[in-house]
């Protein structure tokens, strides 16, 4: 079931995925770790919504299992507002944290109103970027469908 957005929380979306989209990355930093990333996103995104929060994230249980984003931004209402999710890609990786990214956001997306997935795509030749964002493409219509239907937002990060 979605959550109804308000305009007011759909500006301060829209204001962070821009804000993410223009995240930048380095091919040198390739073997860094994910937190390493994950700090500096998390810098990056407060210089535009100073409500981001990765402390005392809302988490989510399922199964008796507790699933905690990476970070958050709470909102004013019932549901957290929406929350971030982040997997690096590699070569040796991309397919099980790909996935793993997707699953967790799921779970995510039963209580927040919304989930902004982020894939540091480390890839060669940015594979997942390119396929994914082709227009017209099954991998693309998977993407839309996600949002329409779930409220995940996936962005991809290319190494620059």
């Amino acid at each position: 079931m979605q959550k109804r957005i308000g305009i007011n929380e759909q500006s301060s979306i829209d204001a962070a995925i821009k804000q993410l989209s223009h995240y930048k990355i380095l091919k040198r930093d390739k073997g860094r770790k994910e937190t390493f990333f994950n700090h500096l996103l998390f810098r990056h995104l407060v210089q535009i919504e100073p409500n981001a929060t990765n402390n005392g994230i809302h988490s989510v249980t399922l199964v008796g299992e507790t699933f905690r984003p990476e970070f958050c931004i709470r909102g004013n209402s019932q549901h957290p507002l929406f929350c971030v999710e982040c997997k690096k890609l590699t070569e040796a990786t991309a397919k099980a944290r790909f996935k793993e990214g997707l699953s967790q956001s799921l779970v995510y997306s039963n209580d927040y109103k919304c989930v902004l997935l982020v894939f540091y795509d480390f890839t060669k030749h940015d594979h997942y970027t390119k396929s994914f964002t082709k227009r017209g493409s099954p991998e693309r219509k998977f993407l839309d469908g996600l949002w329409k239907q779930h409220r995940i937002k996936v962005i991809f990060v290319v190494p620059q």
